[in-house]
């Protein structure tokens, strides 16, 4: 019965459960845009009330994308107490975490021909997209995409189905013209529970689970001028 601790700091909350073989132990969320420097460590340790860290089998963490800052301050948590028991870290992509959670309690029926849209936002005139078949086919692979690209790429000839944080926006810049799209109200972020549950896959396999930051375009850095 693996136990693992799921950590996720990916976008605006922080959380972290403790999960035993697919099941909740305990989780704590809180909703934040920032500090999660500051929390993590404190929730973790009151998730852990009652068990010893030497008794997992795994950490978790969501790789993005995401927040880079956030995702940064999990990976590192992650990877450093990983290292401290000398247990394997898992990454988890954002996009496959919430994908897992729309499928597992969308608040609307998804029908077996559906497609699932997560829509991340990134803070700027483009998103983190991919669109992943009911069936588990991807539709569209984990891309960072303007709104006009998105409406290009989507089938017409499946129902979809939008979560993540920038579901709003997306319904929005995609205007009446774009493609009918029902929100998956109740999945925005992702739950820490959800991804330790994912990562139980890989346990035998963490080599195919890497607790490497998923960055879909390269980082804003100018080059200084050549003198």
């Amino acid at each position: 019965m693996p136990l693992i601790l799921g950590i996720d700091t990916s976008m605006s909350a922080c959380s972290v459960a403790l999960v035993a073989d697919g099941i909740t132990v305990t989780h704590a969320c809180e909703e934040m845009k920032r500090g999660q420097s500051e929390a993590l460590a404190p929730m973790i340790d009151r998730v852990m009330i009652g068990h010893e860290y030497s008794d997992l089998d795994a950490v978790a963490v969501t790789r993005g994308p995401g927040a880079f800052t956030g995702l940064r301050i999990g990976l590192a948590a992650a990877r450093s107490l990983a290292l401290t028991i000398d247990k394997p870290c898992l990454g988890i992509s954002t996009f496959d975490v919430l994908a897992f959670q729309a499928l597992r309690s969308a608040d609307i029926p998804i029908p077996d021909d559906g497609v699932i849209v997560i829509a991340i936002e990134t803070k700027r005139d483009d998103f983190y997209i991919q669109a992943i078949g009911k069936d588990g086919s991807y539709v569209v692979l984990p891309s960072a995409m303007t709104a006009d690209d998105i409406r290009a790429a989507m089938p017409t000839d499946r129902p979809l189905f939008i979560a993540g944080d920038a579901s709003p926006r997306l319904h929005q810049e995609l205007g009446p013209k774009g493609p009918a799209m029902r929100a998956i109200s109740n999945v925005v972020i992702p739950d820490a529970s959800v991804l330790a549950t994912c990562a139980q896959a890989f346990i035998d396999g963490p080599d195919d689970a890497p607790a490497s930051p998923l960055y879909l375009r390269p980082p804003d850095v100018t080059m200084p001028k050549k003198s």
